[in-house]
């Protein structure tokens, strides 16, 4: 009887950690920089369209090196937004292509940083219109 009451316990203790560790998903809190100014440009197709964009970075929160460094790259990085923005087509803009949009930014941004990287990027705003 007490055999089974501790396989009972064991397997209990068991599956809970088992199904805790499953359903664990990373998803860190975040620090936002939010003093990337609203981006605006053109497309790269053959008709332009204009695009504006308006981008957070999500870095871990209390990395006050990442912090300085991007308040200090803030000009940097938004050229460098811009100039990477400007290289694609309309298409790209798109919500079905919005996560690989974010990575590109992501990459881009990363690429300039030297502190520590950003773990997000958010598009606050995103528009793409005909230019008259």
């Amino acid at each position: 009887m007490v055999h089974m009451k501790r396989l009972a316990v064991l397997t209990l203790l068991l599956t809970t950690a088992l199904f805790l560790s499953c359903g664990e998903k990373e998803n860190p809190i975040n620090s936002y920089y939010k003093n990337i100014p609203m981006i605006q440009g053109m497309t790269r197709d053959e008709k332009p369209k204009v695009y504006n964009v308006k981008v957070d970075l999500g870095y871990p929160q209390g990395d006050k090196k990442i912090q300085t460094e991007l308040n200090k790259r803030k000009n940097q990085l938004t050229d460098v937004i811009r100039t990477l923005l400007s290289s694609l087509k309309e298409e790209q803009f798109l919500i079905e292509n919005q996560p690989e949009l974010r990575q590109m930014i992501k990459e881009a941004v990363n690429e300039v940083l030297i502190e520590g990287n950003v773990t997000d990027v958010y598009l606050l705003q995103l528009q793409v219109f005909e230019y008259n």
